[in-house]
């Protein structure tokens, strides 16, 4: 498992890349509890978990869909009722 992405740099320039994950460097001191809270509070699907879905990243997925009048499913509101 490859635990460092310092050197992942062909689709973003280092010096970007770098300096994104030095400013991640303030996170470092806020407790865990804070930052659960944060993020809950930032993205409501982390405390929703997968409910039926496969997962949260389904749900979203799931979400956008009816967002944009199913655009990727091709359903209606008919066949759905």
């Amino acid at each position: 498992k490859k635990l460092n992405i310092e050197d992942e740099t062909n689709f973003c320039d280092g010096e970007i890349l770098r300096r994104m994950l030095e400013s991640k460097n303030v996170f470092d001191v806020v407790p865990d509890r804070d930052l659960r809270e944060a993020r809950a509070r930032a993205n409501p699907y982390e405390t929703i978990g997968a409910a039926f879905f496969q997962n949260r990243a389904a749900m979203k997925v799931a979400n956008l869909d009816r967002t944009f009048n199913f655009l990727f499913s091709g359903e209606t509101e008919e066949r759905l009722l």
